[in-house]
């Protein structure tokens, strides 16, 4: 599955078209925990895609408090 999305991705910023959407949102949530869990070490693209999601503002604020 994951070898699936990092091709899905490819060298878009989002998931779905151009824009942030609901599904960014979940997977995004996801794979912060897979991360966590250090199971994205092969895929370098889809960390790169939890990094730039976790620095949303809308996020920070959301786990900060």
């Amino acid at each position: 599955m994951l070898d699936l999305l990092d091709m899905g991705l490819g060298g878009s910023e989002f998931l779905v078209g151009g824009a942030f959407t609901a599904a960014d949102v979940v997977m995004a949530s996801i794979l912060h925990m897979a991360h966590t869990l250090k199971l994205l070490d092969r895929h370098p693209r889809l960390v790169e895609y939890v990094k730039r999601h976790v620095q949303r503002p809308a996020v920070r604020r959301a786990v900060s408090g």
